[in-house]
């Protein structure tokens, strides 16, 4: 009987510790989202496709400078950006991406600067980068 308490009590062990081990690792894998709403200036709606390019290729720049490997950005419709990371929360994520302020970015030619105001829409958790290339 002795044994057998044992045993049982290796196995609860086993499987607690296993269960624990499974959610840490699943808990440092989690990673965030964030979608804007880009406004462009008056006179840019013919141009738009070329501004949101610019704006998201310059969020990527901005995720690359703070080393952040494991990201994702994307245009999300005609004028929207969602931006996505992995070891960070929502809030740490928006902070990040400096969607607080007017953001300006300058065209691949580096010759005019686009005025893009970014428009906080949304933000939540993930488990993985559903919008890297």
């Amino acid at each position: 009987m002795k044994y057998i308490l044992i045993i049982a009590g290796i196995i609860l062990l086993t499987v607690c510790s296993t269960a624990w081990t499974d959610k840490t690792a699943a808990d440092e894998r989690t990673g965030a989202f964030v979608e804007y709403t880009c406004q462009m200036p008056g006179d840019a709606e013919e141009s738009t496709d070329e501004l949101m390019d610019t704006a998201v290729d310059a969020m990527k720049k901005r995720l690359n400078m703070k080393h952040f490997d494991e990201s994702g950005v994307k245009r999300v419709g005609r004028k929207g950006i969602r931006v996505e990371a992995m070891g960070i929360s929502p809030e740490e994520l928006i902070n990040l991406t400096g969607s607080h302020d007017p953001a300006e970015f300058t065209d691949r030619e580096g010759s005019w600067i686009i005025p893009v105001r970014l428009v906080f829409e949304g933000a939540g958790e993930i488990t993985g980068i559903s919008c890297a290339e």
